[in-house]
């Protein structure tokens, strides 16, 4: 055990697929026979455990949604957003990303984040973190 603690609470964690194409987004934290692995999130409505923010073929970095980051991530946006506003965890279907809890109706999801940049379908933006809350 290390007697120094960390700065960021950053998790690597072995995949159940290839991540790289989904920096960004939110995973969630499987547990098969207490072997945890990161995988997208399975189901609409899933609970997010973490932001992926590096990946390679077999395992994947990822801040848990939980506090313990001192700065910022990127965040993929699935809907246009706006600096200020929060953002929730959209994932219907094979799209995923963040979208903008002003522009559309977050109930029945969860807000985790606020956004610090404006930016489009597609984008990745710069934002901060927060324990998922679920929406009214």
């Amino acid at each position: 055990m290390s007697k120094l603690t960390r700065e960021n609470a950053i998790l690597t964690f072995p995949t159940t697929e290839d991540l790289r194409s989904r920096i960004g987004e939110a995973v969630s934290l499987n547990l098969p026979q207490n072997i945890p692995t990161i995988e997208p999130l399975a189901e609409v409505g899933a609970t997010p455990f973490g932001i992926v923010i590096h990946a390679d073929a077999d395992q994947a970095s990822v801040v848990p949604l939980a506090g313990g980051l001192a700065g910022t991530v990127k965040l993929k946006l699935q809907t246009a957003a706006y600096a200020g506003n929060e953002l929730y965890v959209d994932s219907t279907g094979n799209t995923h990303g963040f979208a903008d809890a002003v522009e559309e109706n977050p109930s029945g999801k969860y807000l985790c984040a606020v956004a610090l940049e404006s930016g489009v379908a597609g984008e990745q933006i710069e934002a901060i973190l927060f324990r998922p809350v679920l929406a009214p």
